[in-house]
């Protein structure tokens, strides 16, 4: 009878069964008998290695390599399609740029920046629910993590007069946001602001409109709304400061009506009427076609004593405009004028 091999000699008490697999013995090279060794036999045991080896081989190429695949081309489909989508949004093509990002969002339904943008689509649409329910499971998904979904979700809630839902995705937005994200943040501060107004917070809304601007003291939308929120909170002199300063923003004579309106009423308020009434002369000749120049010129031609310029002012705001019920008031406000003024003259 064969021995077996060196590399597999063991008692029988040792319980190992025999070797099934055909070798050659680490010293004698002689044939082992499979009697008695098994995984103490070096050969036996590399070959079952190489054996479970090549099974998770073929199991891993068989099932893993094909949906790695698959992830791979349609995260390259879906943001093709978003590419082409941005095309369209950029053109104005809302309805094109809606299509292709709404299959982009179907293909890839977890790439937030995906349906951010399909949201933004279809907000330009006019299908403003849909955008909104589109950001919110954009936020369920991203687990309220990505700011810039959670800031556009604040605004479009706030156009929409969900208050408190715009309210709190701000203050979400602000406690996620890192300091770098100014331009996110003070956005998010200026949502806040609004909100605070709306519910009468109106000195809460001014903290936070000076939060904003100390993040960014170069935007004229929200130096604006704090000089408006100035003037509502009976701080005229503050107004024409700001109005001042967004003035500063545009090249010389460039500025929007609203803030050369703005400056005159702050002039107004301040019972500055001779530099109110520059203002809205100035108003008047660069918007001639704008009735409320007429109205607020002829105000202040009132309160300069100037009875008679107000009266023609006031009739040729009535020409633009018969119907128009400012028009009518100032009018009538001449009237009362000119009527005090006969028996003076008298």
């Amino acid at each position: 009878m064969r021995k077996p091999c060196n590399a597999g000699r063991l008692r029988k008490a040792e319980g190992y069964r025999p070797c099934r697999l055909r070798h050659t013995g680490s010293k004698r090279r002689n044939p082992c008998s499979g009697d008695l060794c098994f995984l103490e036999c070096q050969p036996c045991w590399n070959s079952v290695l190489v054996v479970i080896a090549f099974v998770l081989f073929l199991s891993s190429t068989g099932c893993i390599l094909p949906q790695l695949n698959k992830a791979k081309v349609d995260a390259a489909k879906s943001r093709k399609l978003q590419q082409e989508g941005a095309t369209f949004y950029e053109q104005g093509d809302w309805e094109n740029a809606e299509k292709k990002l709404s299959e982009a969002v179907k293909i890839n339904e977890k790439d937030m920046e995906i349906r951010g943008n399909y949201a933004e689509s279809l907000w330009q649409m006019g299908k403003k629910q849909q955008a909104i329910a589109q950001l919110t499971e954009a936020v369920r998904v991203s687990q309220g993590k990505d700011v810039k979904i959670m800031l556009s979700l604040a605004e479009k809630c706030y156009d929409m007069g969900d208050y408190d839902t715009a309210f709190d995705c701000a203050e979400q937005t602000i406690f996620l946001a890192s300091v770098e994200n100014k331009s996110i943040i003070d956005q998010a501060w200026v949502i806040r602001a609004r909100v605070n107004w709306r519910r009468g917070h109106l000195q809460q809304a001014l903290n936070d409109y000076h939060k904003a601007i100390s993040l960014n003291a170069k935007d004229p939308v929200i130096l604006s709304e704090l000089a408006s929120l100035q003037e509502t909170l009976g701080m005229p002199d503050r107004a024409l400061v700001t109005w001042q300063s967004v003035s500063r923003l545009y090249p010389p004579d460039q500025e929007p009506q609203q803030v050369v309106f703005g400056r005159g009423n702050a002039y107004m308020a301040m019972q500055l009427y001779h530099e109110a009434n520059d203002q809205f002369v100035l108003a008047n000749k660069r918007w001639p076609q704008n009735v409320e120049t007429y109205c607020r010129l002829t105000e202040a031609k009132l309160a300069c004593g100037q009875i008679q310029d107000a009266a023609q002012v006031a009739k040729l705001a009535i020409e633009i405009a018969p119907d128009n019920q400012d028009c009518l008031a100032v009018q009538k406000n001449v009237e009362i004028a000119l009527s005090h003024q006969r028996p003076l003259m008298r």
